[in-house]
């Protein structure tokens, strides 16, 4: 099999339903780049480079290291993120999700990330 000459990446996708809307995100990841005369798998560098980031978002802004950060637990404070057991203050909560977003555009390569969201009410080539 021949692989287009830009390579191969993988995607994660989440999705998260809170009525009414429901939203699903996707994450481009590099895999497989053009190397000499083969290919190289770049993943790993890739995975470091995000633990690295998550590791630096934990010491800066004193959150638990291994807990999923969900955006909408950040912004309403709650889900108890900071490393004493108790939610984020609004400003520390802002803060956490302009440095995660700037931090994770230093990982990823430009376009990385496609959000998209939905509402009951949504239609799309006559579909609801």
């Amino acid at each position: 099999m021949l692989l287009n000459g830009n390579g191969l990446d993988i995607f994660y996708v989440d999705e998260s339903v809170r009525t009414p809307l429901f939203i699903a995100t996707a994450v481009r990841v590099p895999f497989i780049r053009p190397y000499k005369a083969g290919w190289e798998i770049v993943w790993p560098d890739f995975q470091d480079a995000a633990e690295k980031w998550r590791h630096a978002l934990s010491k800066k802004y004193q959150i638990r290291f291994r807990e999923e950060l969900h955006a909408y637990k950040i912004l309403k404070h709650e889900g108890l993120y900071h490393k004493t057991g108790r939610n984020l203050s609004p400003p520390e909560a802002r803060d956490l999700m302009i440095g995660a977003l700037h931090g994770i555009g230093e990982v990823l390569p430009p376009a990385s990330i496609v959000t998209a969201y939905a509402t009951a009410d949504s239609q799309f080539a006559g579909s609801k």
